[in-house]
């Protein structure tokens, strides 16, 4: 699958600046109760343990741990009947619905700190590569580098072995971290009009977009896909690929959670 998301208006992926913590290391028992409870508070409804809140523990795994109790309890209560309507939509399509497996708390925390990182850390990159056809990517970005030394909620996710199996589930066959780091993850904002992740494919099986903010579908506010192709990068003939399948578009909203397959075709990330 070949895929391009693009922006058609003036700031349409525009996003406001919300200002997180860093959590890192050890501290004092005083704050570090502080931050520890913090993370009990952002997580309301899924209610981690107070006994998380002690000396020597550290705040990696009191975030893990919630992270692992929220996902867990919430994907419990999930029908069966999603999990096998995203499967359909995936080996159909090659580009399954999936927001239903994450709540809305777990959806909140990951925003916020997509919009914080964005305001800090993200660079404009305005490129093109052979290996696509020369197709472009203009946009800002936040390295995986900057995304795991900042060690949030994202990475955090990302390495919940419960998230993988619902995953798997949906995938039929398992799915795993991404051996390569500067794969892993990465933070794009289209910003400008014209602005646009290329069409292109991914060097991986599969792939997950999450939508932090978004405009209107009539500003940019979809993503197109051609599934059931193939990458040669030495002879990638994207438009090639473009013209001789059909196009299929997506509407995106924020919240939205898609699993695309990336190695048969490719995936905005």
């Amino acid at each position: 699958m070949v895929v391009q998301s693009s922006s058609t208006g003036i700031n349409s992926r525009a996003v406001a600046t919300i200002s997180l913590p860093v959590f890192q290391g050890k501290m004092p028992m005083s704050r570090r109760s502080a931050e520890l409870l913090s993370v009990t508070n952002w997580l309301g409804s899924c209610d981690p343990l107070i006994a998380h809140v002690r000396e020597g523990l550290s705040v990696e795994k009191v975030k893990t741990e919630a992270i692992t109790k929220c996902l867990s309890d919430h994907l419990f209560e999930q029908p069966e009947s999603y999990f096998a309507e995203s499967r359909q939509g995936f080996l159909e399509n090659g580009f399954g619905l999936i927001s239903f497996l994450l709540p809305e708390t777990i959806k909140k925390l990951l925003t916020d700190e997509i919009r914080w990182l964005n305001s800090t850390r993200s660079v404009r990159r305005d490129l093109r590569f052979k290996e696509t056809s020369g197709t472009a990517r203009s946009m800002r970005n936040v390295s995986a580098a900057d995304i795991q030394s900042h060690d949030g909620w994202i990475a955090t996710l990302y390495r919940s072995e419960a998230f993988l199996a619902a995953l798997s589930r949906v995938a039929g066959e398992p799915v795993l971290e991404c051996p390569y780091l500067p794969e892993r993850y990465i933070i794009t904002h289209l910003e400008r009009s014209g602005d646009t992740h290329g069409w292109h494919w991914d060097d991986y099986a599969f792939g997950v977009i999450f939508i932090a903010d978004c405009p209107p579908v009539e500003a940019g506010g979809f993503v197109q896909c051609v599934s059931g192709t193939s990458w040669d990068k030495d002879n990638p003939e994207v438009f090639r690929a473009i013209v001789d399948n059909p196009i299929r578009s997506d509407e995106l909203r924020p919240g939205d959670r898609r699993a695309p397959h990336g190695r048969d075709g490719g995936c905005p990330n």
